[in-house]
This record gives structure tokens, sequence and C-alpha cells, in this order.
């Protein structure tokens, strides 16, 4: 029979998991192996604002804070938080409870309430199991070592809304990408056959180039209906709205 190991993530435990952690300096968030991303800015503990427990590295620590981990991590990602805004947009259409990053299998959701704050985040797509173990507080079991528990101070009410919003939206884009599946059936003829030679070998744009050219085209549109059509306003616009709506 295993041994449970019961690891409590409140302050005296962040604490006592920072003097066994190794410094990272250059620490990044890895999908595959990224557990927790645990804020500690309030803390006071040298060179750490953010605490990561890793399967694959273990316990690191940071001079970074949670938020500019995730908004690194979203950056190399195909889709931004300006997307995913979007779809939150057509599942809250007055107010968004929260703001989670979920694409693919990733299920990257926060544990506390404003995330334009340094707050503590789950990758809930490596959760093996999950449950309220009292009145604030929440235990994961991940699914890369199921002896560990990890037992997180949390307020009850923003989580339970945290996470059936990261489920909701999961859910969502699952039945996106099934509908767009269908509609291109691979079963059917391609059209290949019928192309024109070409002198030059094709290009094709990305996915994270289709959905980031978006938001340029709207602002155009935008613009154009206002009469004004210089590009490097809807350029300049357009960066703008990324920059502030696409992270943290």
């Amino acid at each position: 029979m295993h041994h449970i190991h019961l690891l409590h993530l409140d302050k005296d435990g962040l604490t006592h998991l920072y003097e066994k952690g190794t410094y990272f300096p250059e620490l990044r968030l890895n999908r595959y192996t990224t557990l927790l991303v645990l804020d500690c800015h309030e803390l006071a503990l040298p060179k750490c604002r953010s605490l990561v427990i890793d399967a694959a590295l273990g316990v690191v620590f940071s001079e970074r804070t949670t938020t500019y981990l995730i908004n690194h991590f979203i950056d190399q990602q195909t889709v931004d938080l300006l997307f995913i805004r979007t779809l939150l947009t057509t599942l809250f259409p007055t107010k968004t409870p929260c703001l989670p990053f979920v694409w693919g299998e990733i299920a990257l959701m926060p544990l506390g309430g404003q995330t334009r704050h340094p707050t503590s985040w789950v990758m809930l797509h490596h959760a093996y199991h999950n449950f309220l173990s009292g009145p604030n507080e929440v235990t994961f079991i991940f699914k890369q070592d199921q002896t560990l528990r990890f037992q997180i101070p949390i307020n009850k009410k923003i989580y339970t809304t945290n996470l059936q919003t990261t489920l909701d939206l999961y859910a969502t884009l699952h039945h996106f990408i099934d509908e767009i599946v269908t509609e291109f059936n691979s079963s059917l003829p391609h059209l290949a056959h019928l192309a024109l030679s070409r002198s030059e070998p094709q290009f094709f744009p990305s996915a994270k180039q289709i959905l980031q050219a978006q938001l340029p085209f709207f602002v155009g549109l935008t613009y154009r209906h206002a009469g004004i059509f210089s590009l490097e306003q809807v350029q300049i616009l357009s960066n703008q709205l990324q920059k502030k709506y696409g992270r943290l």
C-alpha cells in the first residue's frame, strides 16, 4: 500500500517548500509538467515571488510574479486571452466570472479572484481528482503522482465559480472543434487537383496568424465605417488592444 503524503500550501507550508526548493531565475511554465503556480509575493521570501510545483523539476521558485509567468506561457500558445475573452463573452454576456486559459488540452485556472494581480493557478488538465476538503480548502491529486495531496486555502465561492467557468469554456471549445472537424469531413474529396501550377511553393498561415488577423480586420471595418482609412492608425489601435486584452 502506497503511503499518502499531505502537503498544506498555506503560508507556513509555502515557506517550508521554499526552503526545500530550487531558485530558477529564468523559470518557464511547461504545459506537460507544471502542476501548480503559487503566488508568494506577500510572503517576503528572498528571490521568491512565485513558487512552482513541477512534475519534472520538483519545487522551484522565481523572482518573477505569477502574472509574468502566466503571460509568458500564454504568449507561446496558438491563441491568446483576447480569443478566450471573446469565447467567455458568448457564455457570460453580462459579466465574465473569471479569466482562465483553455486551449486544446490545456486548462489553466486561477485559484483566486482578480487575475489582474498576482494569484495562484492550477494546471487543471493534470488533475486526477480535486475535492473541497474544508470550508475554505481544496485538495488536488495529480496524475503524475497520486500519493501526493496538495491542500490549498481558497475562497469557496470564488473557487467553485472559477472551476465551473473553466469547465464550461473547455466544453464549449471542444464542441466548437467538433463542429469544425465535422464540416471539414476528411472523407470528402480534396480540391488540390484543381489548383493551377505555381512557379513558387505555397505557404499557408498558421492557426495563430489566422486568429490574430481578426483583430486588425474588425478594427479596420470600424475605422472605415467612421470614415477613417489609415492602415497605420488601424495597426496602432490593434496593437494597443492586443497588448491590453491579449494578456492578464
